[in-house]
């Protein structure tokens, strides 16, 4: 296990941790994957769509990222789609990005032991992202939703 994975915690996005999250953003080049400040949009998302678990995601006790995940039931299969998964620019280029994603498919197993499937939506011009989750064992399905979501999956 490498040092960053065994420095990586999820943690409840909560009354005491909120305006943390609203700090948050990701580089001005990677707007077009997910909403410039990106803490303060998922936390509007979160209060418009209920029923979404959301993480900020901490790498050495200092809040470093955020996700949504949400467990359903979809053409009879036990799934969990994570959403808004994003490192603050500061934390990126040093290996986090990765480490969270991969601790990600550990905490689904706990937190959602049913599931049989991660499925994840990412812009389709997210090229990096895209590679990360292949090489985390994810395929893409080659659906495209009408806002250029590319959906991604991954047995557990």
């Amino acid at each position: 296990m490498t040092s960053e994975l065994r420095e990586i915690m999820f943690k409840p996005v909560t009354r005491e941790n909120w305006q943390q999250l609203i700090k948050l953003d990701i580089k001005p080049d990677q707007y077009e994957f997910i909403a410039p400040h990106s803490g303060l949009y998922v936390l509007a998302y979160a209060a418009m769509y209920p029923g979404w678990d959301n993480f900020a995601i901490y790498y050495q006790n200092e809040m470093a990222g955020f996700l949504s995940s949400r467990y359903s039931t979809e053409n009879n299969r036990e799934v969990c789609t994570i959403q808004h998964f994003f490192i603050d620019a500061a934390f990126q280029d040093k290996g986090i990005g990765k480490a969270a994603a991969g601790k990600v498919i550990e905490k689904v197993r706990r937190i959602y032991p049913m599931a049989v499937e991660i499925q994840v939506r990412i812009n389709q011009n997210n090229e990096r992202g895209e590679q990360l989750l292949q090489n985390l064992g994810f395929s893409v399905s080659g659906n495209v939703s009408a806002l250029g979501n590319v959906f991604l999956s991954r047995k557990i």
